[in-house]
């Protein structure tokens, strides 16, 4: 989910409608667009690009959230501890930390 229109590179306006979250500005959001959008994050000094497909566009929410679970479904391993995530690939290579 991306809050900007902007972030997105391929985009496809949708027929807004709402779902709940406690994240959202006034209990609720509306879904107003999907696409695709690339990231370019720098992990221990080298850039890494990350293309999320099917990304919905979120304009209400606080801030932009990443789905664990489609992580999981693209063959990458989440794992959490010591205050951070880390998201590596099939070849344990890091793909994103937060």
């Amino acid at each position: 989910m991306f809050v900007s229109r902007e972030a997105f590179n391929e985009y496809k306006s949708t027929v807004p409608h709402s779902g709940d979250s406690a994240k959202a500005v006034d209990g609720n959001f509306k879904i107003v667009g999907e696409g695709t959008v690339v990231k370019h994050y720098l992990i221990n000094g080298i850039e890494k690009k990350l293309t999320y497909t099917r990304a919905i566009h979120t304009s209400t929410l606080n801030a932009n959230l990443i789905s664990m679970s489609a992580f999981d479904k693209a063959g990458l391993t989440v794992t959490f501890g010591g205050g951070h995530g880390v998201v590596r690939n099939g070849d344990g290579g890091i793909v994103l930390t937060a």
